[in-house]
């Protein structure tokens, strides 16, 4: 049996944004100006007391009706939530709280009635100019690898500003890693454990590598440094280095 600790539901609810912020900047990248996120919800576990169930439905001239809201004209009903329905003359009745106008044998998981989630639905919009541009990232001088966990830093490239000292407004932040490649075989030794966010005149970022699983060489390999969009992998900056950690299979 798996136990959700509050760590482990951070950890999963973060993964879960960055899935969806890495989808919404390769939208961006692939010229989208405008992303619009809407979102549906989960299932209330449904256990109500014997007060809370009101299985009567609203009287009157019922025209469209569900388990959790009727629609209709002239509707009446005791302790139901009156809607107007947006542009007709219709009006709407919802249960109050998670309650159903109607239930079934063993239903124990649904939507709920005049609940915060089925009342409001979220609405995230992702607006850049039609011109936006990520920014340009440098890798900092490096020339040797001398750790299994080395860190490497990285900086947004210079920009101009204008005569107010603001910074171009097409410019967009960039998530970047660092691959570490030997350049006779082209195998990666090492990448960074994660990707950095770049701000457009932010500051230097050090992310740190990590050594890729069952990577071998020696000291005195000549290897390439390569910084690369976390996106679409392009990259951006790359320098060669020297190897002065021996890498073999009891690392």
């Amino acid at each position: 049996m798996t136990t959700t600790t509050p760590s482990n539901l951070s950890d999963s609810i973060n993964s879960t944004i960055e899935r969806y912020a890495t989808l919404i900047r390769r939208l961006r990248s692939g010229g989208y100006n405008t992303i619009l996120m809407v979102t549906d919800h989960g299932f209330f576990r449904w256990q109500p007391a014997e007060d809370e169930n009101d299985p009567e439905k609203p009287e009157g001239d019922i025209l469209w009706k569900s388990r959790r809201a009727i629609a209709g004209q002239n509707l009446q009903h005791s302790s139901a939530i009156k809607l107007r329905v947006t542009n007709g003359n219709l009006d709407c009745y919802v249960p109050r709280s998670i309650n159903a106008f109607k239930t079934y044998g063993g239903l124990g998981f649904f939507h709920g009635g005049a609940t915060l989630q089925e009342l409001i639905i979220p609405v995230l919009k992702a607006n850049w100019d039609k011109k936006a541009k990520k920014i340009e990232v440098v890798l900092k001088p490096i020339t040797q690898i001398t750790s299994l966990s080395q860190r490497i830093e990285v900086a947004p490239a210079a920009v101009n500003t204008n005569l107010f000292g603001n910074l171009d407004a097409t410019l967009t932040t960039r998530q970047v890693q660092v691959n570490v490649v030997d350049l006779t075989t082209g195998k990666r030794l090492f990448k960074s454990k994660t990707a950095v966010t770049i701000e457009p005149g932010g500051e230097l970022q050090i992310p740190q590598l990590e050594k890729v699983e069952g990577a071998e060489a020696r000291v005195g390999t000549e290897l390439e440094l390569r910084l690369i969009d976390a996106d679409d992998e392009e990259v951006l900056d790359r320098r060669t280095v020297t190897l002065k950690v021996d890498l073999d299979e009891w690392f």
